[in-house]
């Protein structure tokens, strides 16, 4: 699972998404990207973001871009998160 907010999918997102690709196939797993919705930054700011896709966008170049698209909502809730808590209640429940 690789995190972040991928926006644009430039040409260094697509170089960490082929390499999570082929971990992904040597480990027979798929490869997941983990993003949010709204941009973390405009969340905790409350204010805009200038964002170079929209989200829809964003989903359809990860999926051309061959890798799996878990969009979560970014929240109070999940900001307030540690780091091992993110990771249990996220990541693994």
């Amino acid at each position: 699972v690789l995190i972040g907010n991928f926006d644009g999918v430039h040409l260094g997102h697509r170089a960490l998404l082929a390499a999570a690709r082929e971990e992904a196939r040597n480990r027979g797993l798929e490869p997941w990207v983990l993003t949010f919705d709204p941009h973390p930054v405009a969340f905790l700011r409350k204010e805009p973001v200038p964002l170079l896709t929209t989200v829809e966008e964003r989903v359809r170049l990860l999926h051309e871009a061959g890798v799996k698209v878990w969009l979560e909502e970014f929240t109070r809730t999940l900001a307030d998160l540690a780091p091992r808590e993110f990771v249990e209640r996220i990541l693994v429940d």
